[in-house]
């Protein structure tokens, strides 16, 4: 496979943002949030507390965007403790497709520990060339094949750890606001006698797709998620929700990591022009609502420019290839504003 890129609908917001996307993947990958995405989905995790998921079971720091999907990548771009006898050649990560967040958790059963690889993947949309379960189960199966000359050699099949790859889509299939989640895994048929085997020996690939929709419904995970990722209220509020409704208390990174997640959201700019429409057809004048579209994009871009937005744009403009015209379509900024920034 060549050098490739994902596509827009890879981002969680569809837009041209690609500081979004990385903050808001960063934030995804906390292990308060692991936690409960594991508690609500995967049946081994249904009955353990959330302090015992994000304390003890979750191992190590999850890989945000570094370990590449496809053969030949995956096992070099683990860590050493991770990969173990892994000896693909080792390659620059960047361009290839990655996993979103990768990490290990594992789980007391019957006196035994029993490991699973967890990935992650958050998007915006359904993808429009080819079909989204199509690629799920790629990702799964990469989870399991990769594991030889990592979990086990030669023929020593009997390691092979569990996986599950659990898809986030923020904007669900026509007709379905409310969103949904739906499980796959292998199950096993009888179409002659009654012979059976072990569960555990083939329910090794599974996946979960969460569509998060844009109205309430009665699935809490659905909700949390779109609290944090799609509704449009400041850091302040959805901090005070998430604490209200959702026992969710964030440390200091993650408080800082979600201010700028709703300082470059598009709904920022998007609040602002919808006050200045709503004041604009008030008036019942034609001009009052271009007025109002021209007041409300102006009222968006000077709530950005707060000081977690300047504290990235002055990021950005200490990186290389970074001109005021491109900071300013990242952080949705004016130019003057760039230029302001740049100036003090």
């Amino acid at each position: 496979m060549s050098n490739e890129t994902k596509t827009i609908e890879d981002n969680i917001l569809a837009k041209d943002k690609p500081a979004y996307d990385k903050m808001a993947k960063k934030f995804l990958s906390k292990r308060k949030l692991l936690a409960r995405i594991l508690h609500h989905l995967v049946p081994e995790f249904q009955k353990v507390s959330l302090k015992d998921i994000e304390e003890t079971y979750i191992q190590g720091e999850p890989k945000v965007g570094e370990t590449p999907v496809d053969p030949g990548k995956t096992n070099q771009h683990l860590p050493p403790e991770i990969r173990g006898a892994a000896t693909e050649q080792s390659e620059p990560a960047e361009g290839w497709v990655t996993f979103d967040i990768l990490f290990y958790a594992k789980l007391p059963t019957n006196g035994g520990i029993v490991p699973f690889i967890i990935n992650i993947e958050a998007q915006k949309s359904r993808p429009t060339d080819y079909p989204l379960m199509k690629r799920v189960m790629y990702y799964a199966s990469r989870l399991v094949s990769s594991q030889k000359e990592r979990e086990f050699t030669g023929m020593d099949f009997g390691k092979i750890q569990k996986v599950y790859t659990i898809w986030l889509c923020f904007e669900p299939p026509a007709g379905h606001a409310k969103g949904g989640i739906n499980g796959y895994s292998t199950v096993e048929t009888c179409i002659d006698g009654d012979i059976k085997e072990p569960v555990e020996d083939y329910t090794l690939l599974n996946a979960f797709v969460v569509y998060v929709g844009d109205q309430r419904t009665g699935n809490k995970l659905i909700n949390l998620l779109r609290l944090i990722f799609k509704e449009g209220l400041t850091a302040t509020e959805k901090t005070e929700r998430l604490i209200r409704d959702y026992d969710l208390q964030l440390t200091e990174e993650m408080g800082e990591e979600l201010n700028i997640m709703c300082n470059l959201s598009e709904g920022i700019e998007e609040r602002g022009i919808a006050r200045g429409i709503a004041r604009g057809r008030a008036e019942g004048k034609a001009e009052g609502r271009a007025e109002g579209r021209a007041e409300g994009r102006a009222e968006g871009r000077a709530e950005g420019v707060t000081e977690a937005t300047e504290k990235i744009v002055r990021n950005l403009l200490a990186a290389k290839d970074m001109t005021y015209e491109r900071i300013a379509q990242v952080t949705d900024i004016s130019v003057a504003d760039v230029a302001r920034i740049a100036d003090k």
